[in-house]
């Protein structure tokens, strides 16, 4: 995608979506302003997860549509792995930064999904190779915490996960979202 202006700023812009080929990994998305000095305003990670651009708040820059795979075989196989859905948003002095709480509301599907299989998750189900619901509760847990509502997130894991190492357990999500780019507290 060349010429366009994602960023709003009337110059346009270079997006350029990689892929490696692999099974289950790697996109990547690459955006440069092609203004008076060409500067790269986004890279994604390499993940599973490709991105894509859309107009969310009405402004002139696009946002963009991605998810973390950063728990990706943490607790359980690649299919029961959660991917939660991350916005990226742009702004001019800093290229696009994660802004997924300022888009709280488009989780709602997400949760009431995910409120549903943490319900009705069964032990070991989700190919958790400790037999829990760990891959059952996460993916609710971590829409929670990536919409900006951590309180919640930890009262539907302890809602949820019925099992001792809950504390324990807690402490690693919190550790491992923190240490995600795509993360914002």
């Amino acid at each position: 995608m060349a010429g366009s202006d994602v960023t709003g700023e009337s110059d346009p812009d270079l997006v350029v979506h990689t892929y490696s080929g692999g099974a289950h990994c790697c996109f990547s998305t690459l955006v440069y302003n092609l203004g008076a000095t060409a500067t790269k305003v986004l890279e994604t990670p390499e993940s599973n997860c490709d991105a894509s651009f859309v107009q969310l708040d009405g402004d002139a820059a696009l946002e963009v549509t991605t998810c973390d795979d950063i728990f990706a075989y943490q607790y359980c196989c690649y299919a029961g792995s959660p991917m939660v859905k991350v916005i990226l948003d742009y702004s001019p002095t800093a290229g696009y930064v994660p802004a997924s709480p300022q888009f709280a509301h488009l989780y709602a599907g997400d949760i009431a999904l995910h409120m549903t299989m943490a319900a009705q998750g069964v032990p070991g189900e989700m190919c958790e190779d400790d037999g829990t619901t760990k891959c059952s509760v996460l993916p609710l847990v971590l829409d929670y915490l990536y919409s900006g509502r951590a309180s919640d997130a930890w009262a539907q894991l302890y809602q949820w996960y019925a099992y001792p190492d809950v504390d324990t357990w807690r402490a690693e999500i919190d550790l491992t979202a923190n240490s995600s780019p795509l993360y914002t507290p």
